[in-house]
């Protein structure tokens, strides 16, 4: 149980080889209850002085992970097999919109559950990418609460949803603990498991192709930090392999926005679109919507302007398992399994925490056609939206690819 030490460093010593058995704990290579060398033992083993070894065991002890009994020697406490995973969560769980970061987190903690023998329990940090922008986001309260814990012995590993947090100040002075990603494969960390959007996009082209359908219009929003294009790629090149013409795009590019906001925005394009596809008298067939939120906004304008539905057009709508929306029209949804992103999730990570090297492919989740029949809207619900009309202007921008 040893490793070289790196003399070049200003870490001191003892921390490094505190460091080095913290890790072997949390990965499981020193087990709960297992007797340590004694201190000669490791001091000739490391090749450094005893002090360094009593330092090290000291802070092992302060931070709950061993124990030293007296005249029997050093045991990695019982109870360290109760780990808790990290869940690093880009958006804020309290906003309104964000159904599939919270759905994701209570399937994720069922799965957790279900799991044989695990004793995982789950710690959430949301909020990170809305503070990283922030240059003061080192004293934010979640990052110290977030460097803090990381110190914690119990810190088996953690699962990062959307947070991108490679760069952050508290993960770079601790050996890495073993991290699995949900999203779009970036250059600074790539994502191991992702929702497959492409296919979506191509599903939905050969969905048309099914039904003598030839004319798609394409309506998303995008934050200005990151974007996820590949359910426009997909039905490009569906549409390219089946000679139909190309899908028009229209996407809403916006900063940071609450849940309502962006629904006006949506709400107010899909307006003028209809009024547009009414003037010119040349509708698509399919209009193809990113995800579900987008889908309230665009139905309640369907209403609005008393467009048929599937009659006039088919609507297609993006959607997430154990995500329940009224729509008010007849919807097509193509479902992502959110459960079986979960499952896939604490998967990968028990894999990396007992040492298994991961596969350098994504692991893709697909999703499924769901028919919803559902129609009808309140008055209620109209209200809301003429009051949403006048609170005041909204900073958006838009970018139409034709």
């Amino acid at each position: 149980m040893n490793q070289n030490i790196n003399i070049q460093t200003a870490v001191p010593v003892y921390e490094q080889i505190a460091n080095f058995i913290r890790q072997q704990i949390q990965s499981g290579e020193i087990k709960a209850s297992e007797k340590l060398p004694s201190s000669h033992v490791l001091s000739r083993q490391w090749r450094v002085n005893r002090t360094a070894i009593d330092k090290a065991m000291n802070l092992l002890v302060e931070a709950d992970l061993i124990e030293r009994r007296r005249k029997r020697g050093t045991f990695v406490k019982s109870d360290t097999d109760k780990a808790v995973i990290g869940l690093l969560v880009g958006p804020f769980l309290t906003t309104e919109s964000v159904h599939f970061h919270r759905a994701l987190v209570r399937f994720i903690d069922l799965e957790i559950q279900r799991m044989k023998g695990c004793r995982w329990i789950c710690q959430v940090y949301d909020g990170l990418t809305e503070l990283k922008v922030n240059a003061d986001f080192q004293s934010t309260s979640v990052h110290r609460r977030l460097a803090s814990d990381l110190q914690n012995c119990s810190f088996k590993g953690l699962i990062e949803l959307g947070a991108g947090l490679n760069d952050c100040p508290c993960l770079k002075n601790l050996p890495p603990p073993p991290t699995v990603r949900l999203g779009v494969p970036r250059e600074a960390g790539q994502a191991h498991v992702l929702m497959d959007t492409y296919q979506f996009g191509w599903d939905a082209v050969k969905w048309m192709q099914g039904h003598s359908l030839k004319k798609m219009v394409i309506l998303r929003s995008s934050n200005v930090y990151f974007d996820d294009p590949r359910d426009v790629q997909g039905a490009r090149d569906a549409a390219s392999s089946l000679c139909f013409s190309e899908p028009q795009v229209f996407n809403l590019q916006y900063e940071w926005v609450s849940g309502a906001q962006l629904e006006e925005m949506v709400y107010q394009k899909t307006l003028q679109l209809i009024d547009r596809w009414t003037r010119e008298n040349d509708w698509p067939d399919v209009l193809l919507i990113a995800d579900d939120i987008m889908t309230r906004a665009v139905s309640l304008a369907m209403i609005r302007r008393g467009v048929e539905i599937p009659s006039r057009l088919t609507v297609i709508s993006g959607a997430n398992e154990g995500i329940e929306h009224y729509y008010g029209i007849p919807v097509m949804r193509y479902i992502f399994p959110t459960r079986k992103v979960a499952r896939e999730l604490l998967r990968l990570l028990q894999s990396q925490i007992t040492g298994q090297v991961l596969n350098e492919n994504f692991e893709k989740i697909t999703g499924r056609w769901n028919e919803d029949e559902r129609t009808g809207v309140n008055n209620e619900t109209i209200r809301w939206l003429d009051s949403l009309q006048n609170d005041g202007e909204l900073v958006q921008m838009e970018n139409s690819n034709s």
